[in-house]
């Protein structure tokens, strides 16, 4: 069977034209990259060879041959160039076609294990992808060699937290996003004036600014090809329902003294938590208000706490109503974005799927333990119509840059190493 593929292959390398082999690691035949950048880059890829054996060359050129797609024309001119030592099958080559915006990593029989196609498939989305979109195609270049060098040590991907930062999600939001919230204010206040009483002034208003900041941030990610504004957007209805949570929390109680103090420490608490992740949210437009997140989630809980034992002789049954809760709404909301997201960003799918998975576990578990205690999650009207809890007991990136103190003149042969079609494409 083997043998029957590699004829395939051979011949698929026959009918597609493909360049000589190239002389060095790091090749531009289109002229787009800094040239003294680019001679450094070889270097360290010839260096990486001396060092692990393993062959990783970078080739960009304008564009394909005409009547060819990228998979098969990497897959030949792999083929043809032998990229990798015999036996080993170790070798990658990244691709990239500026003018046709389309790129590739092929990887070698040997490296599948190290650089899997999912592997591949992140270096491109979320490393060289933004680096090209921004026009800087030395640094994608540079960033591709790198990671794939680090894939092939064995070294893991860095995940979703810088890298989310520095692939398109990075730089300033466009002036006229701040004017969503501005302009959903307005409508907020004119639906609010037909509100008979403050606390339903408040409702509708509120609801109103959340719900149309929202939809017009969700808009603003087809305008502007930027999933931030949509973040935003969830940010502010989280923290719209922040201060809802902490108003509705305990609010046709009247307490005195200690209890009063609780109740008081429990809604900010309760608001802190939930404001939190929506601080969090809209810290892709301010480092500022990520900061303020940072801290709201960690003094959110402690409220909770404290006030909880304040407030009634059962603190452990305000605290886990407060969390179940809590943990519903993040469960409910997590899980709307998560449906959004899910077709159209792989970047926010990751973080919002454990959003989903954390909040949903922590809502169960305080479910089943309310429950084993007897105790009700939702407020039951009393005798004389006022709200109140059932109870048991009583009371109330940067580009990187490579240098070496050795010759920039290194060249590549191939070793004879084969492809078996491994990697990933990608466009930008």
């Amino acid at each position: 069977m083997l043998g029957v593929l590699l004829l395939a292959a051979n011949a698929a390398s026959a009918a597609v034209a493909v360049p000589p082999r190239p002389d060095r690691y790091a090749t531009d035949r289109a002229g787009v990259t800094d040239a003294a950048r680019l001679s450094a880059l070889n270097e360290a890829l010839a260096q990486f060879e001396r060092d692990t054996s393993n062959q990783v060359l970078v080739y960009v050129d304008r564009r394909l041959p005409e009547g060819t797609d990228v998979e098969e024309y990497v897959n030949a001119a792999f083929q043809a160039w032998a990229v990798g030592q015999k036996g080993r099958d170790n070798g990658v080559v990244f691709f990239a076609f500026v003018d046709d915006r389309k790129m590739r990593i092929e990887v070698g029989y040997g490296l599948e294990a190290a650089i899997p196609d999912a592997r591949s498939k992140q270096i491109l989305d979320l490393v060289v992808t933004p680096r090209f979109r921004q026009g800087d195609v030395t640094g994608g270049v540079e960033e591709a060699a790198r990671e794939i060098m680090k894939a092939a040590r064995g070294e893991a991907f860095p995940g979703t937290g810088r890298t989310v930062a520095e692939s398109g999600l990075s730089g300033p939001l466009p002036q006229w996003l701040w004017v969503i919230p501005f302009l959903a204010g307005l409508v907020g206040w004119r639906v609010s004036r037909d509100g008979s009483t403050v606390f339903e002034r408040l409702a509708r208003g509120g609801g109103t600014w959340a719900a149309v900041t929202a939809i017009l941030s969700m808009l603003s990610v087809f305008l502007t090809g930027d999933i931030r504004p949509m973040a935003l957007g969830f940010g502010v209805v989280l923290v719209f329902l922040a201060g809802a949570v902490a108003v509705l929390i305990g609010k046709d109680d009247v307490l005195t003294g200690r209890r009063w103090l609780g109740l008081t420490l429990l809604r900010a608490g309760a608001g802190l938590f939930v404001g939190s992740w929506g601080l969090l949210a809209m810290g892709v437009a301010s480092q500022t208000l990520a900061g303020l997140g940072f801290l709201a989630l960690l003094g959110g809980p402690i409220a909770l706490v404290v006030g909880g034992f304040l407030r009634s002789d059962d603190p452990l049954q305000n605290l886990t109503i407060a969390v179940a809760r809590i943990a519903f709404v993040l469960f409910a909301l997590s899980s709307v974005f998560l449906a959004f997201v899910f077709t159209t960003d792989r970047v926010l799918r990751e973080p919002t799927l454990d959003w989903v998975v954390v909040s949903g576990i922590v809502w169960i578990a305080s479910w089943v333990f309310a429950h084993s205690r007897g105790w009700k999650l939702t407020p039951e009207s009393g005798p004389s119509g006022g709200g109140g809890y059932s109870r048991s007991g009583s009371g109330s990136g940067s580009s990187s840059s490579y240098s070496s103190s050795s010759s920039s003149s290194s060249s590549y042969s191939g070793g004879g190493g084969r492809s078996g079609g491994g990697g990933a494409s990608g466009s930008w």
